[in-house]
């Protein structure tokens, strides 16, 4: 009954996208078993999982979703400055030598 609310509630037009939504549960079990439920209608990338360990939701879990943002952005970072240095190399390739600016040649 839960999950078929909850799909009803995120499709509903009139509510806001950006807004979180908390779910509580009394035992981890449940909310795993809730969230597996809803993860058939849900992206992943769009549910965190707070509480205590979980064994079969582990990527949902808020530490780490935050390690892994952490990393995607090193990572994004280093492809940026790669692409950097590639256009600094290119560019200092085609500066004009002093050398070659000489009309004495």
């Amino acid at each position: 009954v839960g999950v078929k609310l909850m799909q009803l509630f995120l499709s509903l037009s009139s509510l806001p996208k950006d807004k979180p939504i908390l779910i509580m549960a009394f035992r981890n079990r449940a909310l795993d078993q809730f969230l597996k439920k809803c993860l058939e209608f849900c992206d992943k990338k769009h549910v965190i999982r707070v509480g205590e360990h979980s064994d079969d939701l582990g990527e949902l879990q808020l530490n780490n979703k935050v390690r892994s943002m952490e990393t995607d952005g090193i990572t994004k970072l280093k492809h940026k400055l790669k692409s950097l240095s590639k256009r600094i190399k290119v560019a200092s390739n085609n500066v004009v030598k002093r050398s070659e600016l000489s009309l004495e040649n």
